[in-house]
């Protein structure tokens, strides 16, 4: 799905956003390659229990990565929204099999 927005994050206009549903297992995934033009990045979390960590630019952990909580413990399922998107690479990791996330990128 692709949906134009504007005011985007960066103030530059606007951004075309397309969503990403993924489906997050134990292991490190890279959910979005480098993307120099990235102006806006959303990551929901939909798993009811299980928490997601993110990393960019390199594997993720759940030592390492930046957490993002299950709506259990974040029960308004606001998704992670970034002020500033990164453009090195997205990679995820679930706490536990088959959690969904839904990923939002703007360029």
């Amino acid at each position: 799905m692709s949906q134009t927005i504007w005011g985007d994050t960066n103030g530059s206009g606007g951004a075309t956003l397309v969503n990403y549903p993924v489906t997050i297992q134990v292991a490190s995934q890279q959910i979005l390659g480098a993307n120099a033009s990235r102006r806006y990045l959303e990551i929901q979390n939909n798993h009811a229990t299980e928490d997601i960590y993110v990393n960019f630019g390199a594997a993720a952990t759940v030592a390492n990565g930046l957490c993002i909580r299950s709506r259990t413990t974040n029960p308004t399922g606001q998704p992670q929204k970034f002020a500033v998107p990164p453009t090195n690479t997205v990679n995820i990791i679930a706490a536990g099999v088959n959690n969904a996330v839904i990923v939002t990128e703007g360029t």
